[in-house]
Parts: C-alpha cells; sequence; structure tokens
C-alpha cells in the first residue's frame, strides 16, 4: 500500500465475458501485468465506463473481489462515480474503499447540495 499516493497510477480496463458478468480471472492477470510492470497503484471501475454499465451489487462484488487481491502489492483507487448521487453516498456508507475516484452526475446543482450535505453528515 502507497499511502501517500506517489507514483504512477493506473486506470484499468474491467475485463467482461461473453455473458456481460466479470471476468475476475482476467481482470486479475491485468492487475498482475500493472503492477509487475512497476505501477504504484490501480484505479478500478473509474471513469472508463464501467460504473454506467454495472449495478450497484455489482460494483460491491467487484471491489469485494479485487481490493484484497491487490492491497498489499500496490495501492487501490475505486472509482466511486453512479448517475445518481445518492448511489454514491448510500455506496460510501457501505463499503468504506480504500480510496475514491468519483465524477458527479450532470445534475449539478442538485449533485453539490446533496454532496455537501452527506458528506457533512457522513464519515467516510
Amino acid at each position: 500500500m502507497n499511502p501517500d499516493f506517489k507514483g504512477i497510477y493506473a486506470v484499468v480496463v474491467t475485463p467482461f465475458k461473453e455473458d456481460g458478468s466479470f471476468d475476475y480471472e482476467a481482470s486479475k492477470a491485468h492487475l498482475d501485468h500493472m503492477i509487475a510492470a512497476g505501477v504504484q497503484g490501480l484505479c478500478i471501475l473509474g471513469a472508463t465506463g464501467e460504473y454506467q454499465s454495472v449495478s450497484n451489487k455489482e460494483h460491491m462484488e467487484y471491489v469485494n473481489e479485487i481490493v484484497p487481491y491487490v492491497r498489499d502489492r500496490a495501492s487501490v483507487i475505486v472509482g466511486a462515480s453512479r448517475e445518481r448521487p445518492e448511489d454514491v453516498i448510500n455506496w460510501l456508507r457501505t463499503s468504506k474503499p480504500p480510496a475514491l475516484m468519483q465524477r458527479w452526475c450532470c445534475r449539478r446543482s442538485t449533485a453539490i447540495r446533496h454532496r455537501t450535505r452527506s458528506l457533512n453528515t457522513t464519515a467516510i
């Protein structure tokens, strides 16, 4: 783990199988390759489009499988972008990710009000 967030961080792709489920074997092989190549941190489920195509439940399942797999070898930033700010807040309350990357939705004024209110009342 790299607590100072120094070095090279890669936003990695999320491989899927033909049936649309996560390809954990391919994901782990890809992450192993990135770590062996020298990256100090990885961003999973970042802003490369996957967050729009997976449910909140699938998002949590992927995080629960992948973060422990790489945690002791590289820092992990988990993408927390969702289209609804409420989904982000609910995810944060239940997941306790090591670090986050977030893109707020297009309803900017609603997202900012909700984010400020929620983050002021929620220990992350």
